[in-house]
């Protein structure tokens, strides 16, 4: 998983071939001590500025997905006994909600269609009349090929949630690292998002949303950015927090629909998931 403990930011200037001076502020990251992260803000800045002024712009906006690492402020670390590396992580994200990160136990969010497909004058008019069924539902159609991919592979476990808008489905039976061929295979069936299987093979990870989004609860979007930039605007940030948890504690992030498959869980997945539950769970609280 590409997360750092540090961060830090920097800004440099340079002059233009028009003599006008441009400035630019750049991200350093280190997992050994804040010095190291600045001196790496302070050299991509003045890298930044020095191609920006020469025109060369598209080294640094062109960066692909996985080439940078999450820049997120990370809040807890899960690992096996004397193990270094965390297989999970609860980080927070560019708008102020907490993320499961974890290495090995597959996640795989699926979104309700925004438009529902159209159906032909002739199939309206027939289901209209009873003679034709009626279009099975997403909900439905996603059971049915949840039901397929257990069926294809009997040693997958799967369990569902519903989300404020559409699925949560996690692999219960066995680890399966975001970097395998499998993982692809599972999320694509499923019918992941296309970003999100992206992300997952090229930072090594799954993410899982445990809080509420922001907007969903009523609450102004974090507009500050992580790593902040003077301690005044931590304290922006700190203040933000405080409202948002008042407000967000008063919804929940999915529902337990049930389980599919195999019953067997690995241990590994057992913990991961009693910790997602703990966050997500709430029967008694609307989605958000």
């Amino acid at each position: 998983m590409q997360f750092y403990k540090y961060w830090a930011r920097a800004t440099a200037s340079t002059y233009t071939p028009r003599d006008e001076t441009v400035f630019r502020s750049a991200t350093g990251y280190s997992n050994r001590s804040i010095e190291e992260a600045f001196r790496m803000a302070e050299q991509r800045a003045e890298q930044m500025s020095k191609h920006w002024a020469d025109a060369n712009r598209s080294e640094y906006y062109g960066v692909g997905i996985g080439e940078r690492p999450i820049r997120e402020a990370v809040i807890e670390q899960f690992s096996d006994g004397d193990q270094t590396d965390p297989y999970a992580i609860i980080s927070r994200n560019s708008y102020g909600v907490l993320v499961l990160n974890v290495t090995d136990v597959l996640f795989a969010d699926v979104d309700l269609p925004t438009r529902l497909p159209k159906k032909s004058l002739v199939g309206s008019i027939l289901n209209m009349l009873g003679i034709e069924k009626p279009e099975p539902t997403f909900e439905q159609r996603l059971v049915e090929k949840i039901k397929r991919l257990v069926a294809t592979d009997p040693t997958l476990g799967l369990r569902v949630y519903r989300t404020a808008m559409g699925y949560r489905i996690a692999v219960t039976s066995r680890r399966i690292p975001s970097s395998e061929a499998k993982a692809k295979e599972v999320l694509k069936w499923l019918g992941s998002d296309k970003l999100y299987v992206s992300l997952c093979y090229s930072q090594d990870c799954y993410r899982a949303r445990l809080t509420p989004k922001p907007w969903r609860c009523g609450m102004r979007n974090l507009l500050i950015r992580f790593p902040y930039e003077s301690k005044e605007v931590e304290a922006q940030f700190e203040n933000w927090k405080r409202e948002y948890e008042s407000v967000s504690s008063r919804f929940a992030t999915c529902v337990l629909v049930g389980e599919f498959g195999s019953d067997r869980v690995d241990p590994r997945v057992e913990s991961v998931l009693k910790l997602h539950d703990h966050f997500v769970l709430n029967d008694s609280k609307p989605l958000a």
